[in-house]
């Protein structure tokens, strides 16, 4: 199984490593399924972060630590260029072109991503993709 994780599926999983999100993210680094990221998703992912609005709810080192080791599991793809309109959000279109381009699932818990409609993209929550890489 392949999947694109939106960088606020990372950010949750250092806000709550508890909750689903953590979870996804912790088998992607147990290497339960294959993770693809590209160069503007980790840079996304890097900006984010390093919020100062984000300080209160984890530590920025540990954040990088979390980013280097999420790169260092993961398959890159490179970027991709010009992605077609796809939703509401412009700057959300290159995750659903990586998760294309790579035959991965999209998994999100951005609500204008979860309501397309895509016949040939699977997009889920972390929770609903958990239920497929859990060990039963």
């Amino acid at each position: 199984m392949r999947a694109v994780l939106d960088v606020n599926v990372i950010v949750s999983a250092l806000i709550n490593p508890q909750g689903p999100p953590g979870s996804v993210v912790t088998a992607a680094l147990q290497r339960r399924f294959v993770l693809v990221v590209c160069p503007v998703l980790l840079a996304e992912a890097r900006d984010v972060v390093h919020r100062r609005s984000l300080r209160r709810f984890f530590d920025v080192e540990d954040a990088d630590d979390l980013l280097t080791a999420v790169a260092g599991v993961a398959d890159e793809a490179p970027d991709p260029v010009d992605p077609p309109s796809v939703g509401r959000d412009a700057d959300d279109d290159y995750l659903v072109a990586l998760a294309r381009g790579a035959a991965a699932q999209l998994v999100t818990g951005d609500a204008d991503l979860l309501a397309l409609d895509l016949d040939d993209l699977v997009i889920c929550t972390p929770r609903a993709f958990l239920e497929e890489v859990q060990p039963r």
